[in-house]
């Protein structure tokens, strides 16, 4: 969307192209389809299957120097401290009495592992100090261990994707040392919003989720779980489905790590000759993880209440049962089909994070074809850097990636058939890309526009400076080094 704006915002016609990880021998996406445009935009996601097949399309390509590496070749990932992420939606609606109770009752929380370091501190404690959604570690521990022990057979395939222990980047700072509960919590947070941005009533004035525009109202959580509920979620899945079809259950050929083993998963569950079964249970699987973990946060409210107008009030039913995922709404008659808000349960991990070497290339030549006019290539969002979530820059950085892209097609225009001020654009993105969004992170700010570049910290006065950034790099970062020429923009 950021793209499609600033885009239009400087008359650049757009086109979107369906990105295929298919070989153009199977009608996947081929750079021949560019004939006839300036500049392509990469902006699907870290595909690796696209890029070699980008590789090998490309015979003669210019790239930025500095960056090192092949054209269209990934960059050395980023090694994180474990992180994977569970993205779940439960409705928020009065459509039954026990939902509604739930809308009034449950606020956004945030629950950190560090924040609970009390350890087995009694709930009262923990609930009078942050609220009824205050849960120790210990409690979290006992609850999750249910769904990881639940079958026998589960400790035995984990055992074949067994690796040493890992931590989440949450845990090991102001740890209180010797603490069990905290060191087995298979959680290191848990987020959750209230997003009801596009909540429309029937005329009985209720929500209603089964006709909407957009995305519906929402309890949105997020919960950063640590390897071992990972892998008992993959070995449930494997195992069950193992069960329907007869086979056996085995994970010996399975990778170790999260991510590897998540690609996998997914992998398994795409195969035309294997099980169908396969990919509906590890949807089933990861949506009682989802409840699961739902319902520890949320116990408390059955039994102590919560302030609702000055009285305290405790839901008649657990909210998983109360709310249901909006993914298990369905909604046959409408224009959204039975799968509406199917992707609505995801699992991401970000234990490594992938980019791109080079920001922007240029292709002059494709299957050994000279191109009448040298293409631009360059990349934008997440397909140039991926987000480590727990440092809530993922947005903002790709944001800012995009920008920097349109930014780099604009100036593209302005020096048709000048080869070196082609090089040349192509390698102020790349310093754009090496000095700013490569280095920005959750303690490193001072790269933006509004913050002091000496303390880190916001400047008086500049909350809203924001609204006044452009695709301009010189708006946005705090730098006087890039000023191309003059911004050309669509007149009204």
């Amino acid at each position: 969307m950021a793209l499609l704006k600033a885009a239009l915002l400087l008359g650049v016609k757009l086109d979107v192209m369906p990105a295929s990880t298919k070989s153009a021998a199977e009608g996947g996406f081929m750079l021949s389809h560019t004939d006839g445009y300036d500049a392509l935009v990469l902006a699907m996601g870290h595909k690796l299957p696209l890029l070699r097949a980008l590789q090998e399309d490309a015979t003669a390509v210019a790239f930025a120097p500095s960056a090192g590496a092949a054209p269209f070749e990934p960059g050395e990932p980023s090694k994180n401290a474990v992180a994977t992420a569970l993205v779940c939606h439960f409705e928020f609606s009065d459509r039954m009495k026990a939902a509604s109770e739930w809308m009034h009752v449950l606020d956004g929380f945030n629950w950190t592992l560090q924040d609970a370091k009390s350890g087995d501190s009694e709930p009262e404690e923990l609930i009078k100090r942050y609220g009824p959604w205050a849960v120790a570690p210990i409690k979290v521990r006992l609850a999750l261990d249910e769904f990881i022990g639940e079958y026998p057979e589960v400790a035995a395939l984990m055992a074949d994707i067994d690796t040493p222990r890992e931590e989440g980047p949450l845990a090991s700072r102001g740890r209180r040392r010797g603490t069990l509960s905290e060191m087995e919590a298979p959680l290191e947070n848990v987020i959750c919003y209230k997003n009801i941005a596009h909540d429309k009533k029937d005329a009985a004035g209720n929500i209603e989720l089964s006709n909407l525009k957009g995305a519906p109202p929402s309890f949105y959580m997020i919960a950063t779980v640590k390897p071992r509920l990972v892998k008992a979620l993959i070995a449930r899945m494997v195992l069950l489905s193992a069960r329907e079809t007869g086979a056996t259950a085995s994970l010996s050929g399975a990778p170790r790590g999260t991510r590897e083993l998540l690609d996998w998963a997914r992998d398994e569950t795409r195969k035309k000759d294997g099980p169908a079964v396969l990919a509906y249970v590890f949807e089933q699987q990861l949506d009682m993880l989802a409840k699961a973990i739902a319902a520890v946060f949320t116990s408390h409210y059955m039994t102590v209440g919560a302030d609702v107008r000055g009285a305290k009030v405790c839901p008649s039913q657990p909210f998983p049962e109360a709310c249901r995922l909006l993914r298990e709404i369905p909604c046959e008659g409408t224009s959204y089909g039975k799968k509406a808000w199917g992707r609505t349960v995801q699992i991401f991990d970000f234990s490594e994070s992938r980019r791109m070497a080079s920001a922007a290339e240029i292709v002059t030549a494709v299957s050994g074809q000279p191109r009448p006019s040298p293409l631009l290539v360059v990349s934008g969002g997440d397909a140039l850097q991926e987000p480590f979530w727990p440092e809530g820059l993922g947005v903002n950085r790709g944001v800012n990636n995009v920008q920097d892209s349109v930014w780099a097609i604009n100036q593209w225009q302005h020096v048709r058939g000048n080869a070196d001020g082609q090089q040349r654009v192509v390698e102020e993105r790349q310093k754009l890309y090496e000095a700013f969004s490569l280095l920005m992170s959750g303690n490193n700010k001072r790269v933006l526009q509004g913050y002091d570049p000496r303390t880190n910290s916001m400047l008086p006065g500049k909350e809203r400076v924001y609204q006044r950034t452009t695709v301009d790099p010189c708006t946005r970062y705090n730098t006087e080094a890039f000023k191309f020429v003059p911004l050309k923009v669509r007149p009204d």
